[in-house]
């Protein structure tokens, strides 16, 4: 967060952002509402900073506000967006229970960068857990094909995990 904020020249703004980062650090570590209170004083310097909003809505959604992690990523997506960012607020749409808006985020940062595993595994995962059998099946059946652009242990899990539960599903 300072890096930006000296590379400006403003040593305010850096004083500022350094104690936004402390504040959203102590809530991080502490996750008290006094923690979570004091950002309120920081609230407008941190939605001004893409890598602070970042942060703050991260928190927000670890910590379950998944209302407020939707508004503040929105907010974000209008300075920065990302696949990695609308995959996030699909899945805090899914943890709000609203899953065509999640299904919009998912297929849209599929498109944003096509060779990315991960939209695919959670579209996959949203059509498993909302009853879609036919359609889960068949997005397994595209992860466990799909070559990412990177591969991981983390894309290898995936479509570990993809054909085993085609595995299962052959069975029955």
């Amino acid at each position: 967060l300072l890096c930006a904020a000296f590379a400006t020249g403003s040593a305010y703004r850096a004083s500022r952002l350094y104690q936004a980062d402390q504040a959203l650090t102590a809530w991080w570590h502490t996750n008290t509402d006094k923690s979570r209170n004091d950002i309120h004083r920081y609230i407008d310097l941190i939605r001004d900073d893409p890598d602070a909003l970042d942060f703050y809505a991260q928190m927000l959604f670890q910590n379950e506000y998944y209302d407020a992690a939707i508004s503040e990523m929105n907010r974000l997506a209008e300075l920065r967006l990302s696949a990695d960012l609308l995959a996030d607020l699909g899945r805090a749409y899914v943890a709000t229970d609203r899953y065509q808006e999640a299904h919009e985020c998912f297929a849209r940062s599929s498109r944003m960068v096509p060779g990315l595993l991960t939209p695919h595994y959670l579209t996959w995962q949203l059509l498993r857990d909302e009853g879609h059998t036919a359609q889960a099946i068949h997005t397994a059946r595209q992860i466990i094909h799909f070559k990412p652009k990177v591969e991981s242990h983390l894309t290898r899990a995936m479509q570990k995990e993809a054909l085993h539960c085609l595995i299962l599903c052959h069975k029955k």
